[in-house]
């Protein structure tokens, strides 16, 4: 389990990350990514500060998650491995799991 505030760099730091990625054009995926920080983070911090990004409709349901949970159980990797290398929740992987019935394995 991660600790608390394991995935931030600080308020203050977060801001100026999220308003300079926000002006460079680029998505909360992106600026998460680019600082090591959540994507929530991101989400937060945008609307504490009123940035609106641009609403990116996704094309399925979980977008990116499923996506990659589905590419990930052809390879054969576990869920666990899955939320190591995606950094996913392992919630969102099994439920992607039990809704498309991939029977990825646990360990």
């Amino acid at each position: 389990m991660k600790q608390r505030g394991e995935n931030t760099i600080g308020y203050g730091k977060t801001k100026e990350a999220v308003v300079a990625g926000f002006k460079a054009g680029l998505t909360m995926t992106e600026i998460a990514k680019k600082h090591g920080i959540s994507r929530a983070a991101v989400n937060n911090c945008a609307y504490r500060n009123g940035i609106k990004f641009p609403y990116v409709k996704l094309a399925h349901p979980y977008g990116d998650i499923k996506h990659k949970v589905m590419l990930a159980a052809e390879q054969g990797m576990t869920r666990k491995q899955i939320a190591k290398a995606y950094g996913f929740n392992h919630i969102s992987i099994r439920k992607v799991d039990s809704e498309y019935k991939l029977n990825i394995p646990k360990a």
